[in-house]
């Protein structure tokens, strides 16, 4: 498509010729050494460009944050709540001496952004993702390094609605297109940025730091407790043996737990010698077992074995005895004295 020269000094319908009320903010102090120095336009691409009849152009997008300087290559990552403030700049430069005194009547020109994703435009509710001023008015300004270019400047500050992870976690890309005045829908330059992906948050590295040093110390806790732990174990393993030894050496006075149907209450119980309450700690049994231990099967050694393996089993599964698996050995060592005497006393 070839656009007319002529075109370009013609004020479009709409729009005020003065460029200072598209913009509520005054422009930024514009720069003329830094421009100087940038020779290409890094980190954007020309999408579509069509020529002009005696004039070459060429465009400079760059972008600022509070914290950021200007810089022409986006960031792979962008995030919303950050305000992101854009350098739009565009050089025109007549080729002829009748090119040269049209683009000098040339006041402003327009710019337009939009939010791609390949060909097609990135829209939330048929409405663009980015809030701000969209349509930037390029105004013309002084040249003091080259005579014959002529430079177009303007800003404009953006800020992002959505996220790429709403949009199938699609990269995005910005658009750029120039406008001359009088023709807003016919684009004479289409510039495209590298793609990058919008987040709804920027990540703390000071919250990340924390929770590299807590993990740290978590796994250190973790490894003390566990060592807290088994020297606990062994310690109350320790104190079973030592009650156990001292319990022996105790008063033959102490009290017993006296045996379901061994003897008979009315009698005194010589097995008073065996602290055996203050050896085991038994609770008091809530039935009897199956097979109670009587004072006439007692005359048979082997019946007075089997009698007490099932005493000690019904006890060990109904979970009535509170000591380590230690203390199970010495309580049979006990209750094998303890059997032997209730024998002679079924005897006498």
């Amino acid at each position: 498509m070839s656009i007319q020269i002529s075109n370009l000094c013609s004020t479009p319908t709409g729009i005020n010729e003065s460029p200072q009320t598209t913009n509520r903010d005054s422009p930024p102090l514009f720069d003329h050494e830094h421009l100087s120095k940038i020779d290409k336009n890094d980190g954007w691409k020309v999408d579509y460009q069509a020529p002009l009849e005696g004039v070459k152009f060429k465009s400079i997008v760059e972008y600022k944050t509070r914290l950021e300087p200007l810089s022409q290559n986006l960031p792979s990552a962008m995030y919303a709540p950050i305000i992101y403030q854009m350098h739009v700049t565009l050089k025109v430069v007549p080729e002829n001496p009748e090119a040269y005194k049209k683009v000098s009547q040339i006041e402003f020109m327009l710019a337009n952004l939009r939010v791609m994703s390949g060909n097609e435009e990135v829209l939330k509710n048929g409405r663009p993702i980015v809030t701000g001023s969209l349509k930037v008015v390029l105004a013309k300004q002084k040249n003091s390094v080259q005579s014959n270019e002529f430079i177009f400047f303007g800003h404009n500050k953006i800020q992002f609605l959505d996220c790429s992870y709403h949009h199938n976690k699609q990269a995005f890309q910005l658009q750029w297109s120039f406008h001359i005045s009088n023709q807003p829908t016919n684009p004479f330059l289409i510039v495209s940025s590298t793609s990058f992906k919008v987040y709804a948050r920027k990540p703390n590295k000071k919250r990340s730091s924390a929770d590299n040093n807590s993990t740290d110390e978590e796994a250190v806790a973790s490894q003390q407790t566990s060592l807290g732990t088994k020297r606990k174990r062994d310690e109350n393993e320790r104190r079973y043996e030592m009650h156990f030894t001292k319990s022996g050496q105790q008063d033959e006075g102490a009290a017993l737990v006296p045996m379901t149907g061994a003897v008979s209450s009315d009698q005194t119980s010589p097995t008073q010698s065996i602290p055996l309450k203050k050896r085991f700690k038994v609770e008091s049994l809530e039935a009897e077992p199956e097979n109670p231990v009587v004072a006439e099967d007692l005359n048979d050694d082997l019946v007075h074995q089997q009698k007490l393996m099932q005493l000690l089993d019904y006890v060990k599964n109904k979970k009535k005895i509170c000591f380590a698996e230690t203390a199970i050995t010495k309580m049979m060592m006990v209750a094998r004295e303890l059997y032997g005497e209730c024998s002679q006393i079924s005897k006498v």
